[in-house]
C-alpha cells in the first residue's frame, strides 16, 4: 500500500454480512483524478445459501477527495461502523435479483466524509439512509 493514509481504513476490512464479504483489497493508484485523490480497489464478494462464492465484483471507489478528510481516525471510524450498520440492514433482507452489489452503488465513504457536520455514527447512519445514498434499498419492493 503506497498511500500511508489509509492503514486505519483498511484495518476495517474485510466488512462481514450474511451472504456478502467486502475486502479492501489496496489503494489504486491507476485510477483517475489528481494524485490528491484517494482511490481503493475493493472487492464485493456474494456468496450463495451453501457458502460457495456466487460472484466477485471488483471495482476501484473513491473514499476522498483529498487524504486530509481520512486524517480523522475517529471520524473515519464512526463513517465506517455506520456502513457495517445499515449495510447489515440492507443485506438481511431478501435479496434483489436486480441489483448487483457493485461496490461504488453500496460504499459511500467519499461522500459522508464530505458532509461538513457529519461527525459521529449515528449521523454518518442517517446520511446513508437517504434515498440518494442506501435508502431505497430498505423500502419495501
Amino acid at each position: 500500500m503506497s498511500r500511508p493514509e489509509l492503514a486505519h481504513v483498511f484495518e476495517h476490512s474485510p466488512l462481514r454480512f450474511p451472504g456478502v464479504e467486502i475486502v479492501l483489497i489496496d489503494d489504486d493508484a491507476d485510477a483517475p483524478g489528481d494524485d490528491d485523490t484517494v482511490w481503493a480497489k475493493v472487492q464485493v464478494i456474494a456468496f450463495e445459501t451453501d457458502g460457495s462464492i456466487r460472484d466477485i465484483i471488483e471495482q476501484s471507489v473513491r473514499l476522498a477527495p483529498h487524504p486530509n478528510l481520512l486524517a480523522d481516525r475517529e471520524r473515519v471510524a464512526a463513517c465506517i461502523a455506520a456502513h457495517v450498520e445499515v449495510l447489515g440492514e440492507v443485506f438481511a433482507r431478501p435479496r434483489r435479483n436486480d441489483w448487483s452489489w457493485m461496490p461504488t452503488h453500496i460504499l459511500h465513504i467519499d461522500g459522508l466524509l464530505r458532509l461538513r457536520k457529519a461527525a459521529s455514527h449515528e449521523q454518518f447512519a442517517a446520511a446513508l439512509r437517504a434515498h440518494k445514498r442506501l435508502g431505497e434499498l430498505l423500502v419495501e419492493s
